[in-house]
C-alpha cells in the first residue's frame, strides 16, 4: 500500500510538473530595430530618383537608356546606405513611367514600419527571439508605375526549414510591405 501511495504521488507531481511547465511557455517576441539600412532599385522607368536619408539613393536622369528591373532585385538587395536611424523624412521619389507619363510620391517609411518589428515570411512562433542578423534592409522598388516597399532580413529559425537533411536554421526573407500603383 505504502508504495501506490507512493507511485501514485511520484505520478501527480510528474503530471502536474508538466503542467506547469507547459504553462510556463514564453510568448515568442517580435524583433524590434532601431536602425535599418535603405536601398532603392528602378526599373522600366525613363527616368528615376529616389531620395531618402538625405542622400539620393538612385539618380537616373531624363534621356537615359530604358532597363528593365535588375534580376533577383527583390531576392537580395545589392547595396544600400547603412545605419539610419528610424526614420528620417518620407523617401521623395519621382519618376517617368514608360508611358512617358512623369510621377512623384513621398513613401513614408517610417508608418509602413510603425512597429519598428522586423517582419518575415515565417510565422513569429518559428522564429528565434531576437534573432536578426544585423539591421533589416528596406528595399524601394520602383517598377513602371509601381512603387513596392520590401524588408530584407537573415532571420534564425528555432528548426531547420525546409528539407529535412537541412541543417541550416537561417534564412534570407524578403517580404512585401507596402505596394501602390500611380
Amino acid at each position: 500500500m505504502r508504495f501506490q501511495v507512493t507511485c501514485l504521488a511520484a505520478l501527480m507531481l510528474l503530471v502536474t510538473g508538466c503542467e506547469a511547465a507547459e504553462s510556463n511557455k514564453r510568448t515568442p517576441r517580435p524583433t524590434h530595430f532601431r536602425h535599418h539600412a535603405f536601398s532603392a532599385e528602378c526599373g522600366n522607368t525613363r527616368s528615376c530618383k529616389v531620395l531618402y536619408a538625405n542622400r539620393y539613393q538612385v539618380e537616373e536622369l531624363e534621356g537615359g537608356p530604358i532597363s528593365p528591373l535588375r534580376e533577383g532585385v527583390i531576392k537580395s538587395a545589392r547595396h544600400g546606405q547603412l545605419g539610419i536611424r528610424n526614420f528620417p523624412d518620407p523617401a521623395v521619389v519621382s519618376w517617368q513611367s514608360l508611358d512617358g507619363e512623369k510621377h512623384e510620391a513621398e513613401i513614408d517609411i517610417g508608418s509602413i514600419f510603425k512597429d519598428r518589428v522586423v517582419i518575415h515570411a515565417d510565422p513569429v512562433e518559428l522564429v528565434e527571439d531576437d534573432s536578426v542578423n544585423g539591421e533589416p534592409m528596406v528595399l524601394l522598388v520602383v517598377d513602371d508605375r509601381t512603387v513596392r516597399v520590401y524588408m530584407q532580413s537573415m532571420v534564425y529559425l528555432k528548426k531547420a526549414a525546409g528539407r529535412s537533411d537541412e541543417v541550416y536554421k537561417a534564412r534570407h526573407d524578403s517580404v512585401l510591405a507596402y505596394s501602390k500603383t500611380y
